[in-house]
């Protein structure tokens, strides 16, 4: 099923590297939270490729919730264990467990209809932000850290009345932010639609960490970040720092900053990346750096680079 090429077998246990992870949620999820970028200091696996991974397994049940225990990082080692008929376990060799579902009601293992499904699913996570959560920080007056935005999934549950619905779409019909201190919990309740006439329901919690007020600037500024990483461009800074971070992986002594802003210049006469100077008044200028490679092809270099300086995730 679609969802095999995001993950791999290894002694009969499911690996997820950083790159399919960070693949699946850009491609499938539209989703472009940081947390899920393959170099991130606090890289996790999407809940969403969990979800997916689980319902491809073991079918598309009436009745299903999830429950994320804890973070998962690339690299690991999983078992999905089944617990009777009605509790599934995702766990690592040590016992640690990630994800609990709980299930009932009849299933559907059928893969045309399994995968419509997951990806009607996972399709809403693109929309949270800014779409969702921008609105209802901002009636809130609350805002994540804009610096290393926290937002995560607690749990998910979907009720179906039906297994064939043919076409489904998530249209979303209320949605809440509550804020406790610095923590936030959203609650997303949407219908499930199957050729314009409702066919389930599904809801989501998320929890948003680090919260502080709200900072009509400082979202700007996020969701304008958003806005250019879904558009393949960031500026030369961010570039330098992801291309010394990296050197720091592999131990290797990085280029000056000013050698790195010819190598840019190199890649953009050969068409491989676009680049164009802009303004920051007082602050000086800067490149805007946008990859003209197929995001697919990107992340199959870059689980290539992993590959060849073993490095793992």
């Amino acid at each position: 099923m679609f969802p095999d090429r995001f993950h791999s077998m290894q002694d009969g246990r499911v690996h997820i590297s950083a790159a399919q992870a960070s693949l699946f949620a850009k491609e499938v999820a539209g989703d472009f939270n940081p947390i899920h970028d393959p170099d991130a200091r606090r890289f996790c696996v999407p809940g969403d490729l969990l979800f997916a991974v689980v319902v491809s397994r073991f079918g598309l049940s009436r009745h299903m919730t999830f429950h994320f225990r804890a973070l998962l990082g690339g690299g690991k080692l999983l078992e999905f264990r089944e617990d009777g008929d009605e509790t599934i376990k995702v766990c690592d060799q040590n016992g640690k467990v990630y994800l609990e579902v709980t299930r009932s009601g009849d299933v559907t293992r059928d893969e045309h209809v399994v995968e419509e499904f997951i990806r009607c699913y996972v399709a809403a996570s693109g929309k949270n932000f800014p779409h969702t959560l921008k609105p209802l920080m901002e009636s809130n007056d609350v805002m994540f850290n804009p610096d290393r935005p926290m937002v995560m999934y607690a749990s998910m549950s979907l009720t179906l009345d039906r297994l064939d619905a043919g076409s489904p779409e998530l249209e979303l019909h209320n949605a809440e932010l509550e804020a406790n201190g610095k923590r936030g919990n959203v609650m997303l309740d949407y219908r499930l639609i199957s050729e314009g006439v409702p066919v389930g329901e599904v809801s989501k919690h998320l929890v948003l960490g680090g919260l502080r007020p709200y900072c009509q600037d400082a979202m700007a500024g996020v969701i304008e970040a958003t806005r250019k990483t879904k558009n393949g461009s960031i500026g030369t800074g961010e570039a330098y720092d992801a291309y010394k971070r990296f050197c720091q992986r592999i131990d290797l002594r990085p280029l000056t900053g000013r050698a790195f802003g010819d190598l840019v210049s190199e890649l953009d006469i050969y068409s491989l990346i676009r680049s164009r100077v802009l303004s920051r008044g007082r602050y000086g200028r800067t490149r805007e750096i946008i990859l003209d490679l197929p995001q697919g092809l990107t992340e199959k270099i870059y689980a290539c680079v992993l590959l060849n300086f073993e490095i793992h995730n």
